[in-house]
């Protein structure tokens, strides 16, 4: 594992989606691509991109609800990310219902420097 995912960070994303907190999951190692590799995008069934903001920690958060400035201290760099998601349904009240299900949506992620 290299990193953690929070989507559906904002209540007025929450609320367009029907779900009543973020979603979570993991970012593995073979999520991760690199400028200089191809992605080919007949691998995916309704391929979309989504600009993100990555946090590099230089140290362990206490837990899920770390106040702001907490998150901040323990930020070492922020960097820009391009996540590629794939959707197994294109619709959109069937894109996120629980946040287990994001975990299957993340198709690969390349976070800059």
């Amino acid at each position: 594992m290299v990193g953690h995912k929070v989507g559906l960070s904002s209540k007025a994303m929450q609320q367009m989606m029907g779900v009543d907190e973020p979603d979570y999951g993991h970012l593995l190692d073979e999520m991760q691509v690199f400028e200089d590799t191809p992605v080919k995008a007949g691998s995916y069934l309704y391929p979309r991109v989504e600009v993100e903001v990555g946090f590099v920690l230089a140290e362990d958060l206490p837990g899920a609800s770390a106040p702001r400035d907490d998150v901040l201290a323990a930020t070492a760099a922020f960097a820009p990310s391009i996540e590629l998601i794939d959707h197994p349904h294109h619709r959109l009240e069937d894109q996120v219902v629980r946040h287990h299900r994001r975990q299957r949506v993340v198709g690969r992620v390349r976070a800059g420097r």
